[in-house]
């Protein structure tokens, strides 16, 4: 018999996306699947509209979690859920109907005990534009620029239990530092090149929300700093040869927190980058990494920033 999948679905005031999501996930054509719905406090209609869907479907079972939270609320869920395999979906998203089956098919033609599969997404922007995204196969590199998304994932269960689920303290980047922790565990992956999954942005979402404070910035390369600091400690022989590529990218983010939080933007740039090589990639001109050279990271912040005026 086909493995069960567990679909975990946080749910707060969404009543007018419900429909359309189960149907997103009913429509799948793997159906070894039982839908693990998790009410995160909802004021609107959404507990209603599941308990609905639950007396229509039996695969279809409903929880509430007190904290807030969507990590909480995916993690409520895990707990819950009885399938070897989780596919975590945001009810406002859409899986493509052969997205489920695709990539337990690709698990089971593995000759490795697989944890996890990555795999490519759409993002459906505010003004309509789709751009699609898919997973480089250095995993690594992945991780480090951001690829992959909660919806396109598939994970086993057991590889969610190990690291203890998500980091309920995290307020952004909570994906991300998942799929990092469970990777650490030197979990076997596969990497897809299919596209599974659309993440439609919507007004006021974590994603479009505006960083007026630089909060979700610093998270951002907080984390990577520790991703680096693995890849320095635990895969040194990887990340030297792959040093100038990380350091680059690591400056850009870099220059991201400095208008924020000076004192952080150059404590990370003497530990890591002061003195180091880098190759010019998008905010990294070769004039920018000239002046850096002659000014420091300081000096040439500043006189980009009189230029600007």
């Amino acid at each position: 018999m086909e493995p069960l999948v567990s679909v975990v679905i946080p749910v707060y005031n969404c009543e007018h996306h419900i429909d359309h999501g189960m149907s997103s996930i009913l429509n799948q054509t793997y159906t070894n699947i039982e839908i693990i719905c998790v009410d995160n406090n909802s004021t609107d209609s959404s507990l209603l509209k599941l308990k609905e869907w639950s007396e229509k479907e039996a695969r279809i079972k409903v929880f509430s979690e007190q904290e807030q939270g969507a990590p909480f609320a995916r993690n409520k869920g895990t707990y819950e859920a009885k399938g070897e395999w989780i596919q975590y979906f945001d009810v406002d998203d859409f899986l493509y109907p052969n997205k489920i089956a695709h990539q337990m098919s690709l698990v089971s033609s593995s000759t490795e005990r697989i944890d996890i599969v990555f795999e490519g997404w759409e993002v459906v922007h505010l003004d309509g534009r789709i751009e699609v995204h898919h997973v480089d196969p250095d995993i690594w590199k992945a991780l480090f620029k951001g690829g992959s998304n909660t919806n396109s994932v598939l994970i086993r269960r057991e590889a969610l239990l190990k690291v203890q689920g998500w980091d309920v303290k995290l307020k952004s980047s909570q994906e991300r530092d998942l799929f990092f922790r469970i990777m650490k565990t030197e979990a076997n992956f596969i990497v897809s090149d299919n596209i599974g999954s659309r993440y439609e942005m919507r007004e006021g979402s974590i994603t479009t929300s505006l960083d007026k404070h630089g909060e979700k910035t610093v998270r951002f390369v907080l984390l990577r700093q520790r991703m680096l600091d693995y890849l320095i400690e635990e895969k040194s022989v990887y990340f030297q040869k792959n040093k100038t590529w990380y350091l680059s990218f690591f400056l850009e983010r870099i220059r991201w927190v400095y208008p924020f939080n000076q004192k952080l933007a150059l404590e990370l740039y003497k530990k890591y980058c002061r003195g180091e090589r880098f190759e010019p990639v998008r905010s990294l001109s070769k004039k920018y990494l000239f002046l850096l050279k002659l000014l420091g990271l300081k000096g040439t912040e500043k006189v980009y920033a009189l230029n600007k005026k």
